[in-house]
């Protein structure tokens, strides 16, 4: 078990992913582009989240920076502690499962409204149509994330498009 001051960095996005982290109390947040002007809360968790098995799972790089937004408490799950975690708690199998599906499920969606964006921006310059502010701020949203997360693995820049 570690504990976390309010405000300790846990894992910065681009770290390892030598661990995932059991919440036994306490709030922790899942920022992308942390402490940058693009910074953005992807999600909080609290006692029962699990957070970091991504890495762990597939040996990736950490793709976000974990924060506690409060005092907190977690169990440290090793890659060689982590079959024997799974086994002797078959209930957080499933809730591990449970949350790795909503976000890809939150995933898909901001893909599939990413792509509609496009989408509408391709037919509007067809119809010879200005891009709408609205539009182009959702755009603009969708890519700082994704530039960020692009960046760091040496991918393309999107700031081009928009």
């Amino acid at each position: 078990m570690k504990k976390f001051e309010k405000g300790t960095v846990i894992f910065r996005q681009g770290d390892p992913g030598d661990c995932m982290y059991d919440i036994l109390s306490g709030k922790v947040g899942i920022y992308a582009a942390y402490g940058t002007e693009n910074e953005k809360l992807l999600t909080e968790l609290s006692a029962g989240g699990y957070f970091g098995e991504m890495g762990l799972l597939d040996k990736a790089v950490r793709s976000a920076t974990a924060v506690a937004l409060e005092a907190c408490e977690a169990d440290v799950v090793t890659e060689a502690e982590f079959k024997d975690f799974l086994a002797k708690n078959p209930d957080k199998v499933l809730a591990i499962m449970q949350q790795l599906s909503q976000r890809l499920r939150q995933r898909t969606q901001d893909y599939v409204d990413a792509c509609h964006a496009v989408y509408e921006v391709v037919e509007n310059e067809k119809k010879g149509k200005p891009r709408s502010r609205n539009l182009i701020e959702k755009l603009n949203e969708i890519f700082d994330v994704y530039n960020e997360y692009e960046q760091m693995h040496g991918v393309i820049d999107t700031n081009w498009y928009c």
